[in-house]
């Protein structure tokens, strides 16, 4: 322990009593960490309720969590749509190709070969569109589940979900989420239990 006078841990700035118990702790000096705290400067605080207060965070906390990851999930899901998208593009692209090389040579009859190279791009093409296809319905299927756990999580803590989307401004936000939400598909039932206990978490 350090020889410094007792009344002088009285006088000590709040940065001055930081460092000396930053010390004495690397020092393992229980003496002297315990005269620091216990001869620091006592003072009362009027403070809002803390239930109230922490709670009005934790809802805040976890409205915020959710549009977040509906964001960045909307946003790819509307990358798998253009990707869709594109890949019809090629398809017709390929076809009108496939018709002008056979115009170039003459309008000739295309060769077993011709086909079998048409047929084989095609497959691959379309073998692409569908990995596409399954891709996108898995991020729809997945934001529903977020999007139920949510709800489920509000229910269990006695919040109204409208009544919270409307104190953001989701639509702003978020701007494809509704309409993303009304698209066919199934909650993603390993996704639902991951994020219903993610959102149950914020209140424990």
């Amino acid at each position: 322990m350090r020889s410094i006078p007792e009344k002088l841990y009285n006088t000590l700035s709040a940065d001055e009593r930081v460092q000396l118990t930053i010390a004495a702790l690397g020092r393992e000096d229980e003496a002297e960490i315990n005269l620091l705290k216990n001869t620091c400067q006592k003072f009362s605080y009027r403070m809002s309720d803390l239930r109230y207060t922490q709670r009005m965070e934790k809802i805040e906390h976890l409205t915020r969590c959710f549009l977040e990851m509906c964001k960045a999930l909307c946003l790819t899901i509307s990358i798998g749509d253009m990707a869709i998208l594109g890949v019809h593009v090629a398809v017709a692209s390929y076809g009108r190709g496939f018709r002008e090389g056979l115009a170039l040579g003459g309008n000739r009859q295309p060769t077993i070969d011709d086909l079998n190279i048409m047929l084989e791009t095609a497959g691959e093409i379309l073998k692409q569109e569908q990995e596409f296809k399954e891709f996108y319905q898995q991020n729809i299927d997945m934001l529903k589940a977020r999007h139920q756990a949510f709800i489920d999580v509000c229910v269990d803590e006695n919040l109204n979900v409208d009544d919270l989307l409307n104190w953001f401004p989701t639509d702003e936000y978020v701007p494809d989420l509704r309409e993303f939400l009304a698209l066919e598909g199934t909650i993603h039932e390993e996704g639902y239990k991951v994020f219903k206990e993610a959102f149950s978490n914020v209140f424990k």
